[in-house]
């Protein structure tokens, strides 16, 4: 029989789910999505694509999307874009989005909050702490105690 101090109040392990939409003509975009330091998906992306899995509560989530090899001349607008990131039920696409770095090779040099990658680059995000301490800043809850 377990006792109270026992029990875990939260899990261990927390799901995600990633839906990535593509958008192209003739070519379809070649994208690498790697998340907290895996590669969960690299190839072609030819319709939605729905990535699930689950990462320790303790790591800092990370999420990189690269697109790679676009050929400007053939397809402009192949592109992927973000439409939505759920960890443990709660949509934290908009908190991502404001919060990321998109390194690119456009000529223009554009630095905007986005979620749509059309360009040959990278676009990272780094919550830069556990899951649910993210979640806490996300929704404004105030501080919280670190013990000592």
């Amino acid at each position: 029989m377990k006792t109270f101090y026992d029990l875990l109040d939260t899990k261990d392990n927390i799901s995600y789910c990633c839906k990535l939409t593509v958008l192209y003509k003739t070519i379809a975009p070649n994208i690498a999505v790697e998340i907290n330091n895996k590669i969960v998906y690299d190839g072609l992306l030819e319709g939605t694509k729905i990535i699930n899995g689950t990462f320790d509560a303790v790591t800092h989530l990370s999420v990189m999307i690269r697109l790679q090899g676009k050929q400007y001349n053939r397809d402009s607008e192949s592109s992927v874009r973000l439409d939505s990131f759920l960890v443990d039920d709660f949509e934290i696409k908009e908190a991502m989005t404001n919060s990321s770095v998109y390194a690119h090779d456009s000529p223009e040099s554009q630095h905007t909050v986005t979620n749509h990658i059309g360009w040959n680059g990278t676009w990272k995000f780094d919550a830069g702490m556990p899951f649910y301490h993210f979640k806490h800043k996300v929704k404004n809850r105030g501080w919280l105690i670190v013990p000592q």
